[in-house]
């Protein structure tokens, strides 16, 4: 059962020094995250959480920060997925950086495919890519 992750725990999850290190932004600390209420969380346990950004109608930008350790991880992220298209979701889209392995990993076990690259975005003065899949 999928169940609303509270602004609380997606503070503490966003925080935590080894979720911080993966989602933070050059120049930024874990005290700059702010909860946004406009977007949809679902609470994975007690490692962390998905998120679905509204982007236009049908279309959802999808994030997660999961710590390690959790069981059916997989399952759930589809579950979040399925969930999602019941209330009218057609198109999920994750902008993931090349040196991510485990969520690039994460996002193609939970079926999403390879839209496209953007090159040269930067990561603490390196440039990298930006890896955009999608799930339909």
């Amino acid at each position: 059962m999928l169940t609303q992750a509270a602004p609380e725990f997606i503070t503490q999850i966003m925080r935590h020094p080894r979720v911080w290190e993966w989602v933070r932004e050059d120049g930024l600390d874990s005290a700059s995250f702010a909860y946004d209420p406009r977007h949809t969380y679902f609470a994975y346990e007690d490692k962390g959480f998905v998120m679905y950004r509204h982007v236009r109608d049908g279309i959802y930008d999808v994030h997660a920060a999961i710590l390690r350790g959790g069981r059916g991880i997989v399952d759930f992220g589809l579950s979040t997925l399925a969930e999602m298209r019941s209330r009218g979701a057609d198109w999920f889209i994750a902008p993931i950086s090349d040196w991510n392995k485990a969520a690039l990993r994460y996002a193609r076990a939970c079926g999403f495919t390879e839209l496209g690259r953007i090159p040269n975005a930067m990561r603490d003065g390196v440039l990298h890519e930006t890896i955009y899949l999608e799930s339909k």
